[in-house]
């Protein structure tokens, strides 16, 4: 299953990867300055290997329970995310920048909304004190293509994986959990980028993913 398609990052080793993968990248594209409601500094695009889309809160929602889907890569707030650790090396929650700056709502956190297969994963307040099960998440190694690292980002929770749904490339497709097996259109390979880069995929190519996946040790 999932350890035939992802090498279950090291605890001490996850965070350190994850930074040096971001910083690696740079910003090969100047962003947009006019927007109204840009990404603020230190929050990240959440990209998709298959698609080439990133993650967002759908209508820059504010509200609690609102859910999250997959979209052009824009430098709007709602596009905006902040990984955070605190329990050990390879367990995570997402911070969003949707509702910044607000006086009158709580930082938001991305959350599976329960246990079910194919549910959607929703925003929710942040619980910095006690962080519940279905707030934090943990990175698994996928593979290395075109110098970049790769992950499948599993619920603490669930034990489901971050997925798109149908392994679909389409604006407005919803963000996922599913079962933590190699999926077909590696729709559950996610990697955080600087607002403004342009990664060398989705990587569609056949003769790549073959490479990638037996330098996953899947094959």
């Amino acid at each position: 299953m999932l350890k035939k398609v992802v090498q279950t990052a090291l605890r001490i080793g996850v965070s350190s990867a994850l930074a040096v993968a971001i910083s690696a990248l740079g910003v090969t594209a100047a962003v947009a300055q006019d927007n109204a409601h840009p990404i603020p500094q230190n929050y990240l695009w959440l990209y998709n290997f298959h698609s080439g889309k990133c993650v967002y809160v759908v209508g820059a929602s504010t509200q609690n329970g609102a859910k999250l889907a997959q979209g052009t890569c824009k430098n709007e707030r709602q596009f905006g995310f902040e990984e955070k650790t605190g329990f050990s090396g390879s367990e995570y929650f997402f911070q969003e920048s949707v509702n910044l700056p607000s006086s009158k709502h709580h930082f938001l956190c991305v959350a599976v909304p329960n246990l079910r297969n194919n549910s959607t994963l929703i925003q929710e307040p942040c619980n910095y004190r006690k962080v519940p099960s279905k707030e934090r998440f943990v990175f698994h190694i996928g593979p290395q293509v075109k110098g970049h690292t790769w992950w499948v980002i599993e619920s603490v929770a669930s034990s489901l994986c971050v997925d798109i749904a149908k392994g679909s490339k389409a604006n407005g497709a919803a963000v996922q959990q599913g079962q933590c097996a190699r999926v077909p259109n590696h729709s559950s390979w996610f990697e955080f980028v600087k607002p403004g880069s342009h990664l060398p995929c989705p990587c569609t190519n056949n003769s790549a993913l073959a490479g990638a996946i037996r330098r996953s040790g899947a094959a």
